[in-house]
């Protein structure tokens, strides 16, 4: 297991930035290349830059500026394979941003979680990531009745070896739900202490492994968001991040200025797409509880 150190962290950060972008832009903006592998390559650079901006230059709307263009270039991508694999981790550079119109899209995006196996959804698998994945989507939406049943049903019901590591994020989700500070301090200390870092060495967090708690962060950004100003004495949680509200404005990129971040979704995945109108979003509760067998087609 490795050992968290703070200039590592530094060092990864400045490796991820010191290399050329340029064929990755140019891929974009001429649809030549591998556009998606391109866009994931941007979006690893910004979300470094954000980092950078905070955990060497102390700026913080630079951190929320860089946020903003991971997230944008990440939404890009997920326009060319809606259905690929994502877990609750694609929520940090929305919420880092404080762009509301990027959050409320991130909290909106189902459709990798809509998988069917053997007849029943993968989001109402306890073994399944989707499973803990589903809930940051139903926390995001202020499900509260829902996101509590889940979160009792899978503490009740452990997952294999594999999942177990993230029971305390069902603690922390089930505190959520019940507006239990607490509970929800308890937990979210749990994943900032040193001792945590069990859950910050993962292939998703490579950037931030050294640095904070992306899952403390994502968990305590929505706590606040739902009105619980929750507190935590840890060096990795930064508390100044949690009461950020979005810039007036956010730069884009000359790839990113034309694309609608509501654009809908193609083909199979288009019923699934998040919508700017609330009075038109999918309802995520339909068949979401983990007895419920997949709905049929009519």
């Amino acid at each position: 297991m490795a050992k968290i150190c703070h200039q590592t962290g530094i060092e990864t950060l400045l490796r991820r930035l010191g290399g050329d972008t340029q064929w990755a832009f140019n891929n974009v903006r001429n649809a030549t290349g591998n556009r998606n592998d391109s866009l994931v390559f941007l979006r690893g650079y910004y979300m470094a830059k954000s980092l950078h901006a905070w955990f060497v230059e102390r700026d913080l709307d630079a951190l929320r500026r860089h946020a903003y263009l991971s997230a944008k270039l990440d939404r890009m991508s997920f326009q060319l394979h809606p259905g690929l694999w994502q877990g609750a981790f694609c929520h940090f550079m929305p919420l880092v941003s404080g762009d509301e119109r990027m959050i409320d899209w991130y909290g909106q995006f189902i459709s990798p979680l809509y998988r069917v196996t053997g007849g029943k959804a993968v989001r109402n698998r306890v073994g399944c990531p989707e499973y803990h994945a589903f809930q940051a989507i139903l926390a995001l939406q202020g499900k509260w009745q829902l996101l509590g049943e889940r979160a009792e049903y899978i503490l009740a019901n452990p997952p294999g070896k594999k999942m177990a590591r993230y029971q305390i994020d069902q603690e922390f989700y089930l505190a959520l739900a019940k507006g239990d500070m607490v509970g929800m301090e308890q937990a979210l200390h749990t994943l900032t202490v040193p001792l945590a870092k069990f859950r910050n060495f993962d292939g998703a967090l490579v950037l931030t492994q050294h640095l904070m708690s992306m899952f403390g962060y994502i968990y305590a950004k929505i706590a606040w968001r739902a009105g619980y100003q929750v507190q935590v004495d840890s060096p990795y949680l930064p508390m100044e991040w949690l009461a950020l509200e979005g810039l007036q404005h956010y730069e884009e990129l000359d790839i990113t200025q034309g694309f609608d971040l509501f654009q809908p979704f193609a083909e199979e995945y288009a019923a699934l797409s998040p919508v700017a109108d609330p009075i038109q979003r999918f309802d995520v509760t339909l068949g979401s509880r983990p007895t419920d067998m997949q709905l049929k087609k009519k």
